[in-house]
C-alpha cells in the first residue's frame, strides 16, 4: 500500500477549488438575499450605471475625503469633517465653488461609499453619499442616504433613508434615461391572520430637479419579510391599511433638504463646471 504524500500541485488544487466553491455559495446566498425586491426575476428593469469613487488617504482621522473626476483633468472633493459638537460636509468644485451642510445627529459621521451620476437630466453629474451603519441583525440593513442634486446655482443635499440599499435601486424603468429610485421602507403590522409581520415595501420615486417625488402611477409594492426570495404582493392587508401604514412610515422619514451653512465662490458669477467625465 502506498501512504506516499500527493504530488506538491495536487494539494494546492484541492485547496483553490474549496475556496472556488466557498466562494460560489457566496455568491448564490448573495443574489438569494438581493432576491427581496418590488420586480420579479421575469420583469425586464434596466439598472443606471453609478461611478464609485474610493476614498483618498489621509492623516486626519476625524476626516473623511473622497476625490471625484469632473470635467476634463479637473477634480472636486467630498469631505466629511467630524468636529466635537457637530459634523459637516464639504463639497469642493473645481473652480473655487465650496458648499457646506451640517449633518444631522441622528446619521452616522463616517460615509460609507459616494456615487456619482446624471440623475436629474440637467447633463451634470448628481452626487449620492450612503453613511455606515453600526446595527447588527436586521437593523443593519437600514441605510442612511444623501443625495447631493445639482441645481443652476450649485447642489442641494437631500437627505433619506432605505432598507436593502444596492445601487441597483437606481433603475431606467421606460429605458428613456429617466431615473428613478426604489426606496425600501420596513414596516411591521398586525395583519389579518392575527400575527405580527414585517413587510418590505417598496416606492418609486423620480428626480424631478431638486426634489424626489412619488410616482403616482408606481403602486407601492408590499412583500412579506421571509426567509428566501420573495416577489409576491402580501395579501396579508386590505389596501386601506397599507395606504395608512404607509402614509405614517413616510411621514417619519421623509426625503428633507440639509441646511446648508455657507457657500463660498471667488466670483459670485461663477457657474460650478459639472460636466461629468
Amino acid at each position: 500500500m502506498n501512504f506516499s504524500s500527493p504530488e506538491p500541485g495536487v494539494g494546492k488544487q484541492l485547496r483553490s477549488l474549496f475556496f472556488a466553491l466557498v466562494a460560489l455559495w457566496l455568491v448564490i446566498s448573495a443574489r438569494a438575499v438581493s432576491g427581496y425586491g418590488p420586480f420579479a426575476p421575469t420583469e425586464r428593469v434596466r439598472s443606471v450605471v453609478l461611478n464609485e469613487y474610493p476614498r483618498s488617504s489621509t492623516d486626519n482621522k476625524d476626516v473623511d475625503s473622497f476625490v471625484i473626476a469632473m470635467c476634463g483633468c479637473s477634480r472636486a472633493t467630498l469631505s466629511l469633517k467630524r468636529g466635537v459638537a457637530d459634523t459637516s460636509l464639504q463639497l469642493g468644485l473645481p473652480n473655487g465653488v465650496t458648499q457646506t451642510w451640517d449633518l444631522e445627529s441622528s446619521v452616522s459621521p463616517y460615509i460609507s461609499q459616494v456615487y456619482s451620476a446624471c440623475l436629474n437630466e440637467d447633463d451634470h453629474p448628481d452626487f449620492l453619499v450612503t453613511f455606515s451603519n453600526t446595527g447588527c441583525g436586521l437593523a443593519a440593513e437600514r441605510t442612511d442616504i444623501l443625495f447631493l442634486l445639482s441645481t443652476q446655482s450649485g447642489y442641494r443635499a437631500l437627505l433619506t433613508q432605505s432598507w436593502n440599499f444596492e445601487t441597483g435601486t437606481l433603475v431606467d424603468l421606460k429605458n428613456n434615461g429617466q431615473v428613478a429610485w426604489v426606496q425600501t421602507l420596513r414596516i411591521e403590522a398586525d395583519a389579518v391572520d392575527n400575527k405580527w409581520h414585517t413587510f418590505w415595501v417598496h416606492r418609486l420615486l423620480a428626480f424631478q430637479q431638486d426634489q424626489l417625488e412619488a410616482v403616482d402611477s408606481f403602486a407601492p409594492r408590499w412583500r412579506i419579510y421571509t426567509f428566501q426570495p420573495n416577489h409576491a404582493e402580501t395579501g396579508l392587508l386590505p389596501m386601506t391599511k397599507k395606504d395608512a401604514l404607509l402614509r405614517a412610515a413616510v411621514a417619519k422619514v421623509p426625503p428633507h433638504y440639509l441646511k446648508e451653512i455657507i457657500s463660498k465662490s471667488p466670483d459670485s458669477t461663477a457657474k460650478p463646471e459639472m460636466h461629468e467625465q
